[in-house]
């Protein structure tokens, strides 16, 4: 199994509207009390994490209220190579050296998960929104990027910006996973994906461990 999640730690890269990411101590052994305990500070969009359709649509469902099935099947990892700031076409899916089928969990390797601890990082390539509607009429279950965001980075963003690859995906029930670690060891590969977020009381979204493992006789 390939644990692909970036560990939750104080001061993580998230996107800068949201709060510094915080681990406090309640109780420490060493400080002469029974146990460890620490209290996590944490938004719900930074680290590895699933937007519900809450998220973008009011009133969509909350992480609380997904089926489980949503979470966990069959999978593609596709691998694309596009610049900071470009769109990620259609044809960087379709026409990849591995299937992706109606139904399956749709991953982007784009090699942005290596820069997670640099500034670089806020300035990504996104998927286009022809890709997003793709993935609404072949019924994929979840969208999943190595980046920040599947938006167009913040520094791009023109005035009056309307988030329309979250809002095509969301609004038709299209889960959406950001900030995955690096899938290099799993680019080009079918694989069976085990996501299941915190069930967290009407959450727009919820942090999970993206657990893959390839399919045998699926690679490239």
């Amino acid at each position: 199994m390939i644990d692909v999640t970036h560990p939750i730690a104080a001061g993580m890269p998230r996107i800068k509207v949201l709060p510094e990411v915080r681990i406090e101590p309640v109780t420490q052994i060493s400080a002469g009390q029974p146990l460890n305990i620490a209290q996590l500070h944490l938004a719900t969009h930074a680290g590895t994490h699933i937007d519900a359709p809450a998220h973008a649509i009011d009133g969509g469902a909350t992480i609380d209220q997904i089926p489980l099935e949503k979470f966990c099947g069959a999978g593609a990892v596709i691998g694309v190579r596009r610049d900071a700031g470009e769109e990620i076409p259609l044809h960087d899916v379709t026409e990849a050296v591995v299937e992706v089928r109606d139904g399956d969990i749709l991953l982007l390797d784009t090699g942005w998960a290596q820069k997670f601890h640099d500034s670089a990082y806020d300035d990504h390539p996104y998927p286009s929104v022809e890709l997003a509607r793709w993935c609404v009429s072949h019924q994929i279950k979840m969208l999943g990027v190595d980046c920040i965001t599947v938006d167009a980075p913040v520094v791009r963003r023109p005035k009056g910006f309307d988030y329309p690859v979250h809002r095509t995906l969301l609004s038709n029930n299209v889960l959406i996973i950001e900030n995955l670690a690096s899938l290099e060891g799993v680019s080009n590969q079918r694989v069976e994906v085990w996501a299941f977020p915190l069930k967290v009381s009407h959450g727009d979204a919820g942090h999970v461990r993206v657990v893959l493992q390839p399919m045998e006789g699926c690679a490239t």
